[in-house]
């Protein structure tokens, strides 16, 4: 738990570390015709984030896009997951032509999936969210509360992403129940879409008188698809486990295996609306038999700029919980207002 809480704090200060802001050289050409000078900022998620003097920061639809120039060394990413390193030179319409120690390569814009400048600031590369949630019902006293966040850094060659969740629900003639978790996930990408990474994570559920699970994982994975709307992870890998459930005298140490896929689908056009899901199955190795499974699923759809209203749904499920008072699965669902950045 307090190597988690480090990491994260060091990932916070880093997000201060910063150069002196680029002159805006880079030079932007629309479909259109419209032709502005400005400064890329990145591109994700078929969505071109684009500075300039005088309208700020704008997102600009990639298939608007005709050409993009740049002075600066980028890092361009096809949807194959093959990366390119250089300058963005004058290009045919239609195309990029990146310009690195080892040549010019024309790229067709189409199969570009993310652009991210190589001197890009460390606090520009973070990304995240903070979800919060409120419920009342006067007739039976219920009140429950929910809070979710997820910070993320996405570098050249790796990414780290920090993710809370917190969820409490108090009601007359009921005992108070809450659920909590804390995970850091690391990343490191090997090129035509495969990932290695490893996560530490710490959850705690009354509902499944789980008093702590201390969770450290690694494994791989490919990005099968990845396109302007649509993105899906397949991945394995094994964890190392301690948990300790009420009841107990002392934790218990167990390995299990790790499947997992995730789907995320986003529009990018106004309003916007993504989902984000995860499915992970740990199958028991020292607890054969022994099977858990994690589900988790989010809709964001944006009712004012960097605003947003949220729908997640969880499932977990046992089907051989240490011990033998507890439920065997927990499913609950939250609305909640969101603010990304």
């Amino acid at each position: 738990m307090l190597r988690l809480l480090s990491v994260g704090s060091a990932l916070l200060v880093l997000s201060g570390v910063s150069p002196l802001a680029a002159q805006k050289t880079d030079t932007l050409r629309l479909r259109n015709g419209d032709r502005l000078i400005g400064e890329i900022k990145g591109l994700s998620r078929a969505l071109l984030s684009y500075s300039t003097d005088d309208l700020q920061t704008v997102s600009v639809e990639w298939g608007a896009v005709a050409s993009l120039v740049s002075p600066r060394n980028q890092e361009v990413e096809l949807r194959s997951g093959r990366k390119h390193y250089g300058r963005l030179i004058t290009a045919p319409a239609g195309y990029l032509v990146v310009s690195g120690a080892e040549g010019s390569d024309s790229l067709a814009m189409d199969l570009v999936a993310r652009i991210v400048p190589m001197s890009r600031r460390v606090v520009a590369r973070l990304d995240g969210y903070v979800d919060l949630g409120l419920t009342y019902q006067q007739a039976n006293h219920n009140f429950q509360f929910s809070f979710g966040s997820q910070i993320g850094y996405r570098g050249p060659n790796a990414s780290v992403k920090l993710a809370g969740t917190y969820f409490a629900q108090d009601q007359d003639s009921v005992e108070q129940s809450s659920r909590s978790s804390l995970e850091l996930v690391e990343h490191l990408f090997l090129g035509q879409r495969w990932i290695a990474g490893m996560n530490q994570a710490f959850e705690r559920n009354e509902e499944l008188d789980l008093e702590h699970r201390l969770k450290f994982g690694v494994g791989a994975g490919r990005t099968v698809t990845q396109t302007d709307h649509v993105e899906f992870t397949l991945g394995a890998g094994a964890v190392l486990l301690q948990e300790l459930y009420t009841g107990q005298d002392r934790s218990a140490t167990t390995v299990e295996g790790q499947f997992s896929a995730v789907f995320d689908a986003f529009r990018y056009n106004q309003p916007k609306l993504d989902l984000s899901t995860s499915l992970n199955v740990y199958p028991g190795i020292s607890e054969w038999g022994r099977v858990r499974i994690d589900f988790d699923a989010r809709i964001s759809y944006e009712l004012i700029k960097d605003f947003y209203l949220v729908v997640s749904v969880f499932n977990r499920y046992d089907s051989r919980p240490p011990s033998e008072t507890a439920a065997k699965s927990d499913f609950g669902t939250t609305l909640s207002i969101s603010w990304s950045f």
